[in-house]
């Protein structure tokens, strides 16, 4: 796992960086966007991806090894916070009442949550932390939950409110940022995370790319154009872990197809790459 620039909402351990110029080598993209192939491609290949999440110039790939980037990034109890080039890695915040992995953090750019990281720890607990390192704990959803993202203001029902995806029960939930109460947004069969499709869709260099998925047991990573998300702007995505199939909802109705299976289990994170700023 969310996620803006700085941020990876992971479980995994250590970061890889893909440069824009390094993925374009990679995966020989066409030359205008009328030659690409609309739908899922591969965009890279690479050991046991788990997570995605991207910066205006690169995109980060969690794995079981290679060196950190820059990026926040929680395991088990701890929030770590990495320089750029992997080195100086330095805890940030430690939460001793997280569960000891699959967590979920991401930061709150809307501003219903206080512009504050949210961590979620898998088993149903919700926390927020300040700049300064405070921690809060602010709900419990009682059910195993993963890949939090904040809903814009347009998400329906659920604007402004924080959601969070169960692959165990099949279900997206979202927390009101003012009372907290948990309600059900909708269904999506082991719905692996959330990821808000922005305002404005980039693609990464000449990648092709705008959206990314970790596919774990395939050793790579598969990327989908821009074109594809085309009005389905400030909708929810919820990739599924087992079914590899993608979601979506406007907020006032369930999740419907997006994408069908895009490879084998398992899916992990996911990101879409941020426009540059300017």
């Amino acid at each position: 796992m969310r996620r803006p620039f700085g941020l990876l909402c992971l479980p995994a351990l250590l970061v890889t960086l893909l440069m824009a110029q390094q993925a374009a080598a990679v995966t020989q993209p066409p030359t205008s966007a009328v030659e690409r192939a609309i739908g899922p491609s591969t965009f890279a290949t690479l050991g046991r991806p788990v997570g995605v999440a991207a910066t205006a110039t690169a995109l980060l790939v969690t794995q079981a090894r290679l060196p950190v980037g820059k990026v926040y990034v929680v395991v088990r109890q701890k929030i770590f916070k990495n320089s750029a080039n992997g080195s100086n890695g330095k805890v940030f915040k430690k939460i001793p009442a997280l569960s000891s992995g699959n967590n979920g953090i991401t930061f709150d750019t809307v501003g219903t949550f206080g512009f504050n990281m949210i961590i979620t720890d898998r088993r149903g607990p919700v926390w927020t932390v300040t700049a300064s390192g405070v921690a809060t704990q602010i709900a419990d959803v009682l059910d195993q939950i993963e890949g939090p993202a904040v809903a814009p203001s347009t998400f329906g029902a659920f604007g402004g409110q924080l959601l969070v995806a169960s692959e165990f029960s099949g279900k997206v939930f979202a927390i009101d940022p003012v009372t907290f109460a948990i309600s059900t947004v909708g269904s999506w069969e082991s719905a692996e995370g959330v990821d808000i499709v922005p305002p404005t869709v980039c693609e990464f260099g000449a990648s092709g790319g705008a959206y990314f998925v970790a596919m774990e047991d395939e050793n790579r990573i598969v990327m989908f154009p821009a074109l594809d998300f085309t009005g389905l702007e400030g909708q929810a995505l919820a990739p599924g872990e087992i079914t590899t199939s993608i979601g979506v909802s406007d907020g006032l109705s369930d999740f419907t197809t997006f994408s069908g299976p895009i490879g084998t289990p398992d899916l992990e994170g996911s990101d879409f790459f941020p426009c540059p700023a300017g």
